[in-house]
């Protein structure tokens, strides 16, 4: 019960090579991308992402931190923190709410955690988390990503390999 079927089988012969690229790297090259990596990591230390142009979701937010919010053993710290945070924001003459890169990600942990009763609840927060959640996806996921890079670059460097790019992977389509 043999079937013949002619099978066809091609080799592309002008594929570019995907072994690494060895180079060997400067003190002062190393040197360079190390202080690069460490003033994006300062900067985004000290970054703010805009949550909202007035200061209604970081009332909404003290509120739910004041009554609902939900703890256990340690985490009691995070919440005194970021309710202090958000009560000094709003305070602040600013007229726009910003939260820090790790505030952020510490409402959205407390925001994991939550549980509640009824439509009028539940509304309340997805109101909340959609704003931290786009922001967690969005502007502080592309500052992760570009430090992982820089990351990955100076660690390529450090061993001698030249690091793969963008604009190399576009060549080789």
């Amino acid at each position: 019960m043999g079937s013949n079927l002619d099978v066809e089988v091609s080799v592309n012969t002008e594929e570019k090579d995907s072994s690494p690229v060895y180079k060997k790297y400067t003190d002062e090259e190393i040197k360079a991308k190390e202080n690069e990596l460490n003033e994006l990591k300062k900067t985004l230390e000290n970054k703010k992402y805009l949550l909202s142009n007035d200061k209604y979701l970081a009332k909404k937010m003290l509120n739910w931190l004041e009554t609902q919010v939900s703890w256990s053993y340690t985490e009691c710290i995070g919440v005194v923190k970021l309710y202090e945070e958000i009560k000094s924001i709003i305070a602040d003459k600013e007229e726009k709410f910003f939260m820090s890169m790790g505030a952020i990600t510490a409402m959205n942990y407390l925001f994991q955690k939550t549980s509640g009763n009824g439509y009028k609840s539940a509304r309340e927060i997805v109101d909340m988390i959609q704003i931290i959640v786009e922001i967690l996806n969005t502007s502080i996921k592309k500052d992760s990503d570009d430090v992982r890079k820089l990351e990955f670059e100076l660690s390529s460097m450090m061993e001698g390999i030249q690091p793969y790019t963008e604009t190399e992977n576009s060549e080789t389509k």
